[in-house]
Formats: C-alpha cells, sequence, structure tokens
C-alpha cells in the first residue's frame, strides 16, 4: 500500500558492458530491436505492508519507445537525470503489480504483458507462494483525484 505522493523521476542508466545508451544515458537500447529503447523513471515511496511495518521502497518502470521518439522527448521537453515525470504530464505513480505463475494470461509468451519473476535482493532468487513462481510488474498510472 503506498501512502505518499511521490515524485517520479526520469534516470540515467548505468554503464555496463552490455548497455548501448544514448541521450546521456536517459535511454536504453532494446538488445532485441536497435530502432527501440527505453527511458527509466524512479519513485521513492513510504509503504505499509499487510503487518502494519512501514519502510521506504524504490520504485522503478519504463517508457518504451522509438529510440528517435524518445530522444525527441529528451530534446522537446529539456529532460535530464532527476527531472520529475510529474511537473511535465501531471500526477502519476510507479504501480506495482504481483500475481502468481498460475494467474497469468495463458498467451504470455505472444503478448508481453511486462511481467517477470519476483527475485528477492541481490543474490535474484526466485520468489514463489506455496511453491508457485510470484511475477511482477511495474508501469506508470495516473493519479486520480481524490484517490
Amino acid at each position: 500500500m503506498q501512502l505518499t505522493s511521490a515524485k517520479v523521476l526520469f534516470s540515467a542508466w548505468e554503464e555496463k558492458e552490455d548497455n548501448n545508451l544514448h541521450a546521456d544515458n536517459l535511454i536504453r537500447e532494446s538488445s532485441e530491436n536497435a530502432d527501440f529503447g527505453s527511458m527509466m523513471l524512479r519513485s521513492e515511496v513510504l509503504e505499509r505492508n499487510e503487518r502494519g511495518f512501514m519502510r521506504k521502497a524504490v520504485r522503478v518502470a519504463f517508457i518504451g519507445g522509438e529510440i528517435d521518439f524518445l530522444e525527441t522527448l529528451i530534446k522537446d521537453f529539456k529532460i535530464k537525470d532527476g527531472t520529475d515525470h510529474n511537473k511535465l504530464w501531471g500526477d502519476h505513480r510507479i504501480t506495482v503489480e504481483e500475481c502468481l505463475e498460475s494467474e497469468l494470461p495463458e498467451d504470455r509468451d505472444e503478448y508481453d504483458n511486462g511481467f517477470s519473476v519476483k527475485l528477492a535482493g541481490e543474490d535474484g532468487v526466485e520468489l514463489t507462494k506455496g511453491g508457485v513462481l510470484i511475477y511482477r510488474k511495474t508501469y506508470l498510472s495516473a493519479v486520480s483525484e481524490g484517490v
């Protein structure tokens, strides 16, 4: 449960051997199609879990598109590392959705639904519930007034 209306900031990609980066590291080229890429958004939020414990969490979501179009957005809106997405396009938040493997759409291989296996920490252990893999996705969603 998200409790704060946090800033959603554009974030530069880390320079790594397998990252082909553009526009001051704001766009990472797709490894499958060099014409497409993604921009990263980050947000720090306070959240309370089902047991009532509070913690600060970092949420990450991505905006994908043709690299030429993303470069135009960056230029036209003067986007830099740390630019507040919400000041440009209104209140949004990064939403996290989780489900069990058995709840995923059957056609998920043919349709990119954005879900990936949920991993624990830096060691990357796949998380399960009752022996069933947990999947998650994050995405940018508009904040409705009064919510």
